[in-house]
């Protein structure tokens, strides 16, 4: 454990902040996760599946707009109310009990993804009163580390539990984990300014716009960041279908694709303090773009077409968001941060005088009805689908071998 790291966990503001981060997060991975599943299992289209990732992310095509709210309003309350208002909100879904309720599972997921915005905007100008300026990189480093390392675990319980119980469990968990985080941030005590007298919206939306081009190494931060996170939700979005007609497994397999992600992202966290300080924003971003660039392609090699050989699409993050969870390098204001598109979708926080950014998603699969005996229908099927899963990924070599046929997987959650 580095000598930043170490700072940071005695802190108390900034452990009690990492225990929220940590607690939220385990429910937030887990519900991101089997949203999609659900859908599919329910319906069997993977283009429904692939609506729940719309509705998580496709909000923060327009988080400037919703970031204007967050730069009206004290940071610290809007962080507990809206983890509140998620613990309120999630138990609406133990009212999903079929595909006519599918439209549940959509609303929540996009109040979901409203949430993130406001929450990411709220941070990326709270965190720098948290946490003191010098241990930014290591405090957004040991974040990543919490938040994507949970992946070694989270997809387990998740996939676990919607195989043998259905998705309402993992909603109540979720709603128990926002419930915990928000007591855990009202125990946070740090001086904050109350917001500006608020202006027009369109006048707010306005300044943070001008305030991206007065900055022009931001901007470049913001836009190579954005366009990545846009490449890297449209992976995410086809992920169904890929387990489905590539590997040819049934949707709880995306746990096992979770899993290997946290790999990456658990060894990049850890390193990305260090990085940040050694190689600047710039350098740090444009390695994590090419790195993400080269594992897609390799991906989409090692993955055959439907009808025989050939290449597919394959799912990678790019390794640990090192390089869009920035540290410094480009002139930032916490007091613009929502309107300006800084946090939202990112978990990248400002200092005073510097900006950041980072984010990800999740989705579709195409196959056969969930009730079809091919694969067997209902939780027991799923939990039969997912018992063998529990191992490694030693089946995945079988996965070419009848593309008309389910192939047991071998993954852990």
């Amino acid at each position: 454990m580095s000598w930043g790291t170490t700072r940071v966990l005695t802190n108390r503001n900034a452990g009690l902040y990492l225990g929220g981060v940590l607690v939220s997060g385990f429910g937030t991975s887990a519900m991101v996760l089997v949203a999609g599943i659900w859908v599919k299992a329910l319906t069997g289209s993977s283009s429904q599946a692939g609506l729940v990732t719309l509705g998580i992310w496709g909000p923060t095509l327009v988080g400037p707009l919703i970031g204007v709210l967050a730069d009206r309003l004290r940071r610290r309350p809007l962080l507990i109310g809206l983890h509140a208002a998620m613990a309120v909100l999630l138990p609406v879904l133990l009212l999903v009990d079929s595909a006519a309720r599918i439209w549940l599972i959509f609303a929540v997921m996009t109040a979901y993804g409203v949430s993130i915005v406001l929450l990411d905007s709220a941070e990326a100008a709270l965190v720098p009163s948290v946490v003191p300026g010098e241990l930014l990189g290591d405090f957004n480093g040991l974040r990543v580390t919490i938040n994507e390392g949970m992946k070694l675990i989270v997809p387990l319980v998740g996939a676990g539990l919607f195989a043998a119980y259905g998705g309402q469990p993992v909603a109540l968990l979720d709603a128990a984990t926002f419930l915990l985080a928000a007591l855990t941030f009202t125990l946070i005590r740090v001086p904050e300014e109350p917001p500006p007298p608020p202006d027009r919206w369109d006048r707010q939306l306005a300044d943070g716009v001008a305030h991206l081009r007065r900055h022009g190494p931001l901007r470049h931060l913001v836009l190579c960041a954005g366009v990545t996170m846009l490449l890297v939700g449209i992976n995410g979005a086809v992920a169904y279908a890929v387990v489905d007609a590539g590997l040819h497994r049934p949707p709880e397999f995306n746990g096992v694709l979770a899993t290997v992600q946290g790999v990456g992202s658990l060894l990049g966290g850890l390193a990305a303090g260090s990085l940040l300080r050694r190689f600047g924003d710039r350098r740090v971003t444009a390695a994590a773009i090419a790195v993400f660039a080269a594992g897609a392609r390799a991906a989409g090699r090692a993955l055959p077409r439907p009808g025989g050989r050939g290449r597919g699409g394959g799912r990678i993050r790019c390794p640990a968001g090192a390089g869009h969870r920035l540290d410094r390098g480009a002139a930032g204001d916490p007091e613009r941060a929502g309107r300006a598109g800084l946090g939202h979708g990112q978990h990248a926080h400002l200092r005073p005088g510097h900006g950041g950014r980072g984010r990800r998603g999740r989705c579709a699969r195409a196959g056969r009805p969930p009730g079809d005996p091919a694969r067997g229908g209902g939780r027991r099927g799923a939990a039969r689908r997912l018992g063998p899963a529990r191992g490694s990924l030693g089946a995945a070599d079988r996965a070419g071998a009848d593309p008309g046929r389910a192939v047991a997987p071998t993954q852990s959650g």
